[in-house]
């Protein structure tokens, strides 16, 4: 059976949308490529509170086992606490998604005599119906395991790897014939760091990927043995020791000169990134805060301020963090930056971020103030120009007390309601194994959230009724990632725990909501349009504004995929390329039946 009949049979959510699918047979249109006509659908499904859990735990059904090892030997040693990353990708080309985890395992000896047959990365294969079954052999990276990426480096269709580790980072090549080690082939094998996320991005708009790569702290292995980390030393730490008591790694930029030199090219000094303050960094996304199609990069840092990398015209990165409002939060101080994601959250027509940080400190959500409508306006109101700076508004938009007590890690917004505004996911679980001991009231495992926006950028947490018992249950969460691993046209997240098992769970949106599920063919060997920024105009209804990215979250990287609730009728989608050249699709391109449908729009379609 063929991967497309496969995804027919899935029992959807939408009466009639195999039909739909089936007739999705991305027949180009004169700009794109459309989902083609479809018969008619059942009547759409109201656009009030749902009423029905929004996930169902896959993770046993799905036949995934994956379980984290974080090594620990009683020491608490810093890089154990802060493991592991996912990512979701289609590896094998079959259609179906798959999903690749970051695995830790024997802590770092000085002589690097640690046995690690047993600790390495796993790649589990997707059949297209919710199922995963582990790839043996494939990517299995050996490091000592905190992050994940995915992206298609080398712009040949396949997607490629990245195991981001403390110590060496390793780079894996998707060939016809499996995965491939290309660390040293690619530049990157004289690099020891300790690396927890990365983000792509074609900063310089020729046409490929280049790589961010995010570092944290110099933390050398056995590091409790040293009277400066440990005044207990040689014995084990009572807790861990706080990042304060380490120097901050810089971070790294890699421009990718594949097609040319067959290798990564280390930029960091050349592009300005070394003349940059080193900062503890944890998470970090691409953006583009002036919505000129120059890809800009922000970094989320721990218990250091946050950078902004304002990208002047592909040649140089100047810090706007501190001058834009992006550094610190409401109050002035420096929070605990672990994971971040980006979108048009209040529908103003600018970009917006969010940022999870600890306990007793809040997340961020910091508001884009170059475009505004005027307080108390409708959404109808046309937004007016204000100016480039961003304001910390996370206890208006009604994400400060639920976050107060919970450490977050990774985030991701998406339409989980698929009413056409861009809802979030947070996962959370503190750093501290013994917390519990230390304070009354706070916990180690912890409860993961839901936050629905109400179409203004106002957020309240999804009640306990919406959302199944493995999402609410305590867990000490790291990474987050969205895909459709069962076709379905929704996007079903995978979460990464810390010394316990991964998760998956089924996106189960109300029934009869109409979607659109876009994906991007972008210029030059950028085969999945990464770093675009994209417009949904609809009829009667506010526009959306998001970005193509797979970086996002925490550690993690997440599937090459829009997908949105359609609020009225689509009239034309807009997309700014990297580099800042606009495309406007209509028509046939954009083509949808009337419980919606998938499109791929191609830049030279």
């Amino acid at each position: 059976m063929t991967t497309a009949a496969r995804r027919l049979g899935l029992g959807l959510a939408l009466a009639g949308l195999g039909a739909l699918f089936a007739g999705c047979s991305e027949a180009p249109g004169p700009a794109g490529e459309g989902s083609g006509s479809t018969p008619e659908a059942t009547a759409q499904g109201p656009l009030g509170e749902a009423s029905g859990p929004l996930f169902q735990d896959l993770t046993a059904s799905s036949g995934l086992t994956f379980r984290h090892d974080p090594g620990r030997e009683g020491n608490r040693e810093l890089p154990e606490t802060l493991g592991g990353g996912v990512a979701w990708l289609d590896w094998d080309g079959d259609g179906d998604l798959d999903l690749y985890l970051a695995q830790s395992g024997p802590l770092r000896d000085l002589d690097a005599s640690e046995d690690r047959s047993g600790a390495e990365n796993q790649l589990w294969s997707g059949d297209g119906r919710g199922g995963l079954r582990l790839a043996e052999g494939q990517a299995a990276d050996r490091g000592y395991g905190q992050g994940v990426h995915a992206a298609d480096l080398d712009g040949d269709g396949r997607v490629d790897l990245m195991a981001l580790n403390w110590g060496t980072n390793g780079l894996w090549r998707n060939t016809a014939e499996g995965f491939r080690d290309v660390t040293s082939a690619w530049g990157m094998a004289a690099e020891d760091s300790w690396s927890v996320s990365a983000a792509v991005l074609d900063y310089d708009a020729d046409g490929d990927l280049d790589l961010y790569v995010v570092d944290y702290l110099e933390v050398a292995p056995r590091a409790h043995l040293d009277p400066r980390y440990n005044p207990s030393a040689p014995g084990p730490h009572a807790g861990y020791p706080h990042p304060d008591r380490y120097p901050a790694q810089p971070d790294q930029l890699w421009r990718n000169d594949l097609d040319t030199a067959g290798v990564l090219t280390d930029v960091t000094a050349s592009m300005g990134v070394a003349d940059l303050d080193p900062q503890k960094g944890l998470g970090a996304i691409p953006t583009d805060i002036e919505l000129d199609g120059w890809v800009d990069l922000y970094v989320a840092n721990d218990a250091t301020p946050n950078m902004l990398l304002h990208n002047q015209g592909g040649e140089v990165f100047r810090e706007g963090g501190r001058k834009l409002g992006l550094a610190y939060n409401e109050s002035g101080d420096t929070e605990a930056g672990m994971g971040v994601d980006t979108l048009d959250v209040d529908r103003d027509g600018d970009l917006d971020l969010f940022v999870t940080n600890l306990d007793m400190e809040t997340n961020s959500l910091y508001l884009n103030r170059s475009l505004e409508r005027p307080r108390g306006g409708s959404m109808e109101a046309e937004p007016v120009a204000g100016r480039l700076a961003f304001r910390d508004r996370t206890l208006r938009m009604g994400l400060a007390a639920p976050s107060r007590g919970l450490v977050g890690f990774g985030v991701t917004f998406c339409d989980v309601d698929l009413d056409g505004d861009g809802d979030a996911i947070v996962v959370n679980g503190h750093v501290v194994d013994n917390i519990e001991e230390i304070s009354d009231t706070r916990l180690y495992a912890q409860p993961n959230q839901v936050y629905l926006n109400d179409g203004t950028g106002r957020f309240d947490e999804a009640p306990p009724a919406l959302l199944p018992d493995a999402l609410r249950a305590p867990t000490v969460s790291r990474g987050s990632a969205l895909g459709d691993l069962d076709g379905d046209l929704d996007l079903d997240l995978a979460v990464a725990n810390n010394g316990g098992p991964a998760q998956v769970f089924a996106g189960t949106p109300p029934a009869g909501r109409p979607r659109l599920a876009l994906r991007l063919v972008g210029p030059g060997r950028n085969t999945e349009g990464l770093g675009a920024s994209v417009w949904l105009r609809f009829e009667d209804a506010p526009t959306w504004l998001g970005r193509m990215d797979r970086s996002r979250s925490y550690a993690s990287a997440s599937e090459a995929l829009i997908l949105v609730g359609l609020p009225g009728r689509l009239l034309e989608i807009e997309v700014l390329w990297p580099g800042g050249e606009r495309r406007i699709y209509r028509g046939e391109a954009i083509e949808l039946g009337a419980q919606g449908g998938a499109l791929r729009l191609r830049h030279d379609g």
